[in-house]
């Protein structure tokens, strides 16, 4: 008897086995077909590995998860979507962050914002982080809510990932194609083709290709509806509910525009991309009745550059003989040449340190053309945009300053400098608050009076009173109710420039005047007397920025000035020899008030006062 029931506990065992290997079978093929996107053969053997897996719990979990996504990416077939499978995973295993984020996805779909924030909070509770794996896109159907608007900012989540990443992947892609050396290609025309500048062309080309793709798939050009100024003669048009521009129509013309409105042509149209919204930067309207065209030109929005994308690229790849060794196989020597995102755009160093009565204000002037046709390309400032935006993060990231203190200007016109420089002015006054003044563009003297100013992108050099003149600058944050104020000029003062002046064919360089300053204020320049402003090509930055970011990252912001001082003047000194094969040496000045404390001013501490 006992013989007969080992046997029949034998048998029980061996086919419980089977069935645990056969739902294991069935798992794996649900894996295969999932990941080939045959969401309906997914499903199927999904099925029959729940079929033969009940009581075991920790098998069920995985199954019902994965059929949940196999229903989930079916929806637009006309499948379920998931939602009970995720329901049934969860009462399994609640400490889990995979179905909450799927139920958020499922939420968001529907347009039903507060839920989809609730699973996202249950997900983020337990490990969900805004990483590679989080899809964004999933989320624009309620993009514009400020309720998961505010969920991205309790959970400092990248609000612009939704487009940005799409952006980022056909730029990457298209970039790394191009920039493979042909077959048949010899390695002097290899060079001469993809070099730092050559790229940052095709980057910049694929980036504006992209976005107005995007833009023109998410903004249909096509004016819902309108409303009129007829004081200010100004059309409002509203194109998907969502966006509107604003264009002058004279009062003249109003009526037959207003009659034609459903007919209207929009033509040449151009787009940015700010806080995950897109925006117009020129559109032509045409009136088809009588011909009338109308031009958008969006003189306040600043455009998309391709350095908020924060590329990654394959390494420049390069195998050839070196020259001065016979060119057999075994004494081939490997050359890399690398063109990339520069070490410090990237590991930024973070600090809790947060002050409210600290502000910043931060601008770089890069193209001169924009509003002064009749100049070349070369006569803009490479690198300058770079230069602003990458300053910004390290000053709210790691010198610790609030978003909503820092101010950054590209390519910024004089009017809107001088309002800029008043408003953080005033704001550090009412708070007896500290000011970081960066600025990186074009720097001018004045022939006759030999005084610095630095130069808006729609002020030529032949008009340099019009700039902002450095010494009332100077004035100005030398205020005896701020309590700091630190100046980064990463600009020169001679008539040069990192590639060409503003006016190219001034023979002679211009020592300018020098300026004393007061008060508590501290300027780091880029250049001494009639020096040129470089740039560091390799790293796409100024070669002064460069170094004062270098120098932030590797410190995390804890030295002293006098530390910061004598390290941009050994490595910009250095540097500029070594890669630009002339002199630049940077200038540092301190106000009679702050003269004996350098080496006790902190760079990341909150401002001292005047009386200490």
């Amino acid at each position: 008897m006992n013989r007969f029931y080992a046997l029949i506990f034998l048998l029980l065992g061996l086919f419980l086995n089977g069935v645990s290997q056969t739902a294991e079978e069935f798992y794996s093929q649900g894996i295969s077909a999932f990941n080939q996107q045959k969401y309906s053969d997914a499903i199927s053997a999904y099925n029959r590995a729940i079929d033969i897996s009940q009581g075991l719990d920790t098998k069920l979990y995985h199954l019902y998860l994965w059929r949940g996504k196999a229903k989930f990416y079916l929806e637009d077939k006309g499948g379920d979507n998931g939602y009970g499978d995720f329901q049934l995973a969860l009462k399994l295993k609640s400490d889990q962050a995979e179905p909450y984020k799927y139920l958020a996805f499922i939420s968001a779909r529907k347009g039903n914002d507060t839920e989809c924030v609730q699973y996202l909070e249950e997900a983020t509770s337990k490990g969900l982080t805004a990483d590679s794996a989080f899809y964004w896109k999933e989320f624009q159907a309620i993009r514009f809510n400020n309720a998961f608007y505010q969920f991205l900012d309790d959970h400092h989540f990248f609000k612009t990932n939704i487009y940005v990443q799409q952006i980022k992947q056909i730029v990457e892609q298209k970039v790394n194609l191009w920039q493979k050396k042909g077959k048949f290609e010899k390695t002097i025309e290899y060079t001469q083709r993809v070099n730092v500048d050559t790229r940052n062309y095709q980057i910049q080309k694929f980036t504006k290709e992209a976005l107005d793709s995007i833009a023109l798939s998410k903004i249909s050009l096509s004016a819902v509806a309108n409303e009129y100024d007829a004081d200010n003669e100004t059309f409002k048009l509203v194109f998907n509910e969502v966006y509107c521009i604003y264009l002058n129509v004279p009062l003249s013309e109003a009526e037959n525009f207003d009659k034609n409105f459903k007919k209207l042509k929009y033509e040449a149209p151009a787009f940015t991309l700010d806080d995950n919204r897109f925006y117009v930067l020129h559109v032509e309207i045409e009136n088809p009745e009588n011909g009338i065209r109308y031009i958008y030109d969006s003189k306040d929005v600043v455009a998309f550059s391709f350095t908020q994308l924060n590329l990654n690229f394959d390494d420049i790849d390069l195998s050839f003989p070196d020259q001065e060794k016979p060119a057999s196989t075994a004494e081939v020597e490997k050359k890399i040449i690398s063109v990339g995102r520069s070490d410090v755009d990237i590991l930024i160093p973070e600090n809790p340190t947060s002050s409210d009565n600290r502000f910043a204000l931060i601008i770089g002037n890069e193209d001169y053309t924009k509003y002064q046709p009749g100049l070349s390309s070369e006569a803009n400032v490479l690198f300058a945009g770079n230069d602003a935006r990458v300053f910004a993060k390290y000053v709210e990231k790691t010198l610790g300053i609030p978003r909503e203190n820092i101010t950054i200007l590209i390519d910024a016109i004089g009017s809107v400098m001088k309002r800029e420089i008043e408003r953080v002015v005033k704001m550090a006054q009412m708070t007896k608050g500290e000011i970081i003044f960066y600025y990186a563009g074009h720097g001018f003297p004045d022939e006759v009076t030999k005084d610095s100013y630095i130069m808006p992108v729609d002020i030529t050099g032949a008009n340099v009173r019009d700039g902002i003149r450095l010494s009332d600058l100077y004035a100005k944050l030398s205020d005896v109710n701020i309590s700091r104020a630190t100046v980064f000029i990463d600009a020169c003062f001679s008539g040069g420039g990192r590639d060409q002046g503003l006016l190219a064919a001034r023979a002679v360089r211009i020592k300018p005047q020098e300026i004393s300053i007061g008060g508590n204020l501290v300027v780091f320049a880029a250049t001494s007397e009639d020096q040129i402003s470089l740039p560091y090509k390799e790293h796409n930055h100024g070669m002064f920025t460069y170094f004062l970011l270098k120098k932030l990252q590797t410190s995390m912001g804890n030295l002293s000035y006098k530390e910061l001082a004598d390290y941009l003047t050994n490595e910009v000194g250095l540097y500029s020899i070594k890669i630009n094969y002339k002199e630049q040496t940077p200038a540092f000045m301190v106000s009679p008030l702050l003269a004996g404390k350098m080496d006790g001013l902190i760079v990341i501490n909150s401002p001292v006062s005047s009386g200490k």
